[in-house]
């Protein structure tokens, strides 16, 4: 090596050999089984969803369950949040300005905390999925419904979803 650019280029060649590799195999496992991942799917979500849904056929006894229209009614009104977009990289408290595009509003940021939204998801893989069929129950009496919630959650007997 005769000069920093060799130096780099061996480097960079460390760091993406054994990534292209990996992926060279992760696309024959999943080729195999009639999934490309570089075109069907975006993600790794999108790769493992793909896996199920072509692993399950109709002599298993495995099942896929869907609820209800009256339920899923219920289950995407619950759905509450948004998209998270990150316009900028780097803050820097009592630098980084909060509503930066109003120049009248602006104010500097006092403190930078940031979490990992993503982290979030491997603690909901270690609880019980709900499983079986749905029950919708209608209340027309409040006072009845958290009575019955609230005796569900002393005995035990909790139901998966619930709104009150």
């Amino acid at each position: 090596m005769m000069s920093f650019a060799d130096w780099l280029r061996y480097y960079n060649n460390l760091d993406v050999r054994p990534f292209t590799e990996a992926l060279q195999k992760m696309k024959t496992f999943y080729g195999e089984r009639g999934i490309d991942i570089c075109k069907d799917t975006l993600s790794l979500p999108g790769v493992s969803l793909q896996y199920l849904l072509r692993g399950i056929d109709s002599k298993s006894k495995n099942t896929l369950y869907a609820p209800g229209e009256e339920a899923d009614k219920h289950l995407k009104a619950a759905v509450s949040g948004g998209p998270s977009i990150v316009f900028t990289r780097y803050h820097e408290a009592g630098v980084t300005r909060i509503r930066s595009h109003e120049k009248t509003a602006a104010k500097p940021c006092k403190r930078i905390l940031g979490y990992d939204a993503n982290a979030l998801y491997l603690s909901t893989m270690l609880n019980d999925m709900p499983r079986g069929k749905e029950k919708v129950i209608d209340y027309e009496d409040p006072v009845l419904a958290v009575t019955e919630l609230k005796n569900a959650i002393i005995n035990g007997k909790i139901v998966w979803f619930r709104e009150v």
